[in-house]
């Protein structure tokens, strides 16, 4: 598991909200790798175990991505939703995985 401001992560991308009441919202998503919880609801059980690379969306709404490994620092975190255009998303969704597993 990371330690200090460091996480493991899935992937950062740029979408819109499919679910919900903000359905169609644009939307930041930082999904996180490693999760202890197993609902059985789950869409995303390849979150489960921390993941050795990340996906980063290199450019809003492209579609193309690159792998950085994991974990991640903070710093990194920032820069990549910055690179994808922070301001211009209503919404940032943690999801994952468990984001509360991570520091």
């Amino acid at each position: 598991m990371p330690t200090g401001s460091d996480a493991n992560l899935v992937e950062i991308f740029s979408s819109v909200q499919g679910e919900g009441t903000h359905v169609g919202a644009t939307t930041l998503f930082i999904r996180f790798g490693g999760c202890d919880l197993r609902c059985r609801w789950c869409d995303s059980p390849n979150t489960w175990k921390p993941a050795s690379e990340c996906r980063v969306e290199t450019g809003r709404g492209g579609g193309k991505f690159q792998r950085r490994p994991n974990p991640l620092s903070l710093a990194s975190i920032v820069e990549a939703a910055e690179a994808l255009d922070l301001a211009a998303h209503e919404f940032v969704s943690l999801t994952g995985g468990e984001p509360l597993l991570q520091p």
